[in-house]
């Protein structure tokens, strides 16, 4: 008898958490925004500040500028993917009745892009890591860990913190 029960609860808990993530990300999207201090052209989380804060060379600013300009020329292909497959995921969760196999690739296909900015960002943080001296490392490692929300062993606060999806973990 639990074998009848267990696809129901499989798909009964994809709809509950698709709906609850339409939910809160249908709240954020009426929350009043905050002035974007980028607006400005004091962006906290720029390429100029976190080149400034790692104190890098000249030499180390050119290959720092190319390495992210050649992951940002990578990433914005899956990042609008991943932005129209969550804009079709929501319409689908609209349609009454929602269509569950639909629901499921689409989860499938935004795990994967994500899984494709995840690879993306491990690797510009490795091309980057390979050009700083050690003290710079240490500080490259303390701006990724606080741009991603981790806590640190060690207490430090950096200008660096995002709520961006587009960056993830690459430690």
């Amino acid at each position: 008898m639990s074998r009848i029960h267990h696809p129901f609860f499989f798909w009964f808990n994809v709809v509950f958490l698709v709906v609850n993530i339409a939910i809160v990300v249908t709240v954020m999207a009426y929350q009043p925004k905050p002035e974007n201090p980028c607006s400005s052209g004091n962006c906290p989380n720029s390429k100029k500040a976190m080149a400034k804060e790692l104190a890098l060379s000249k030499t180390q600013q050119d290959s720092f500028y190319s390495i992210k300009a050649k992951y940002h020329t990578q990433s914005e292909p899956v990042v609008k993917e991943l932005r129209l497959e969550k804009d079709l995921l929501l319409q689908t969760l609209e349609e009454n009745p929602s269509d569950t196999t639909k629901i499921k690739k689409l989860v499938q296909k935004i795990s994967a892009s994500q899984a494709k900015l995840m690879e993306h960002t491990t690797h510009q943080y490795i091309d980057i890591h390979n050009i700083l001296t050690p003290v710079q490392r240490e500080k490259h490692r303390h701006i990724y860990r606080d741009i991603f929300g981790c806590k640190s062993e060690k207490k430090h606060h950096s200008k660096y913190h995002s709520d961006s999806s587009f960056k993830k973990e690459t430690n």
